[in-house]
């Protein structure tokens, strides 16, 4: 490449989600997602939620699976969920859990104490025994409409669901997005998550 003289000019900081840092002048382009395409941006038209294309360098994982804040319920509701459970660390099993909803489920918006996820027979065990081993409820199926490989499945309950939202930082407006909690786990938890 060659190299140009501008003279001096102000540099400015892109922060990312996922802990990256880059200092670069106004006119420096970013290839990002704009209107569901890719584009180039200047540095000085990126703002905070803008998606960037980040070329992940190699890192070294934590070991320590994170452990997860209790969410926050009223007192009120609290006092019927005696059977439910929490999980205290986001591990391989509840990141397996989470890529459901974010890949092919739901949490509804309007605040329903559920969340759904797309049943596959064949995973159909592994998936009742995990939400039973992590939130000590059952996992609800029933026929999905117009196919025959998959299922709607249902978990409803309070302390699941904020735990997706709360704890594990899954946001029902924008869910596709992977929670910041996946970059302080060990590998193994992303890599479940993405399986």
């Amino acid at each position: 490449t060659h190299a140009v003289d501008e003279g001096v000019q102000p540099v400015l900081r892109v922060n990312t989600e996922g802990g990256f840092t880059v200092k670069a002048t106004a006119e420096h382009r970013f290839l990002g997602v704009v209107e569901d395409r890719l584009a180039w941006r200047r540095t000085d038209e990126l703002r905070a939620g803008d998606y960037l294309v980040v070329r992940q360098p190699e890192r070294a994982w934590p070991e320590e699976y994170p452990r997860l804040i209790p969410p926050q319920i009223s007192s009120w509701a609290a006092d019927r969920l005696t059977h439910e459970k929490f999980p205290s660390v986001l591990d391989e099993r509840l990141a397996w859990l989470v890529g459901f909803v974010v890949g092919d489920g739901s949490i509804p918006s309007d605040g329903r104490p559920a969340f759904h996820i797309c049943v596959f027979p064949n995973l159909e065990a592994k998936q009742r025994e995990i939400v039973s081993e992590l939130f000590g409820v059952e996992l609800k199926v029933t026929p999905a409409q117009g196919t025959e490989k998959s299922f709607n499945g249902w978990v409803y309950s309070r302390v699941a669901r904020e735990t997706l939202v709360q704890s594990v930082g899954v946001d029902p407006q924008d869910k596709l997005k992977i929670p910041a909690i996946f970059w302080r786990a060990p590998k193994s938890v992303l890599a479940a998550f993405v399986d």
